[in-house]
């Protein structure tokens, strides 16, 4: 049995798509707003109380639809102080630590958010993301959107330096996102429990050579590291089909291990 659409309320937020472009608009329904675009004005309450899939005409006449945004556009469109983690290497990181109901999980380098929006949807309803950074503006920025995607409840937010203990122990995942992220290696295994696994995303090789130094020095066990490249791939009726001529290539290597 389907569900019938539910109508968007003030205060949602929605993904306002160009019906036949690429072009999308993130935006949060308010009373009496408009928003701008190429193709024209549209008002936010000619969507208010519309359903999910409504089409939607700008004053120009060019037409968008109104959909409730995936996990995915949440993250790519969450307001950026920092470079994001992307869909592509956070996934990863989720599957490899095992990360789902219940999970508790550190990560050290709240950054914008955008991995935090994805472990918080994934440790509900009983788990916690414990969120750590040691620059108070940008975790604010991160807070205020987690708060926005309705999963704040998940989420407990901290200042912490990096090698400084977390605080917090018998976790399940630590992800290190930051620049010298072997200085956090020995409070990561502290707060592990046994079977823990232990992930980290890293810029350059030099960098990564240190992190895998200090990891296997430290103790952690089934040390490897990938790279993940994402094309996409152009499907035409006419034309073909082939990739794109662009693609999101290296974003960062990803360092995985796990406490035993």
């Amino acid at each position: 049995m389907t569900s019938e659409p539910q109508p968007f309320a003030p205060g949602e937020r929605i993904m306002l798509q160009e019906t036949d472009g690429h072009h999308a608009f993130m935006v949060e329904l308010t009373p009496g707003r408009t928003l701008h675009t190429h193709g024209g004005v549209i008002k936010h309450d000619d969507v208010i109380g519309r359903p999910e899939g409504t089409q939607i005409l700008t004053h120009l006449q060019s037409s968008f639809v109104a959909v409730r945004p995936t996990l995915v556009q949440r993250m790519m469109k969450v307001k950026r102080r920092t470079q994001i983690i992307y869909p592509k290497e956070a996934a990863r990181i989720a599957l490899e630590l095992g990360v789902g109901p219940g999970s508790r999980v550190i990560e050290i380098g709240s950054g914008s958010g955008a991995l935090t929006l994805l472990l918080a949807t994934l440790v509900r309803p009983e788990g916690r993301v414990h969120s750590f950074d040691r620059n108070p503006e940008f975790q604010d920025n991160a807070r205020e959107n987690v708060t926005r995607a309705g999963l704040a409840d998940w989420v407990v937010f901290a200042t912490l330096d990096a090698g400084q203990p977390f605080g917090v122990s018998g976790v399940d995942a630590v992800v290190l996102d930051l620049p010298e992220p072997w200085l956090a290696i020995r409070p990561a295994l502290e707060a592990l429990r046994v079977g823990g696994m232990l992930a980290s995303i890293i810029p350059n090789a030099e960098q990564l050579k240190q992190l895998h130094i200090e990891a296997e020095d430290a103790g952690f066990k089934d040390l490897r590291v990938i790279e993940i490249l994402e094309r996409e791939i152009l499907v035409r009726r006419r034309e073909g089909v082939r990739p794109s001529e662009r693609m999101i290539g290296f974003t960062g290597y990803l360092l995985f291990g796990r406490k035993r």
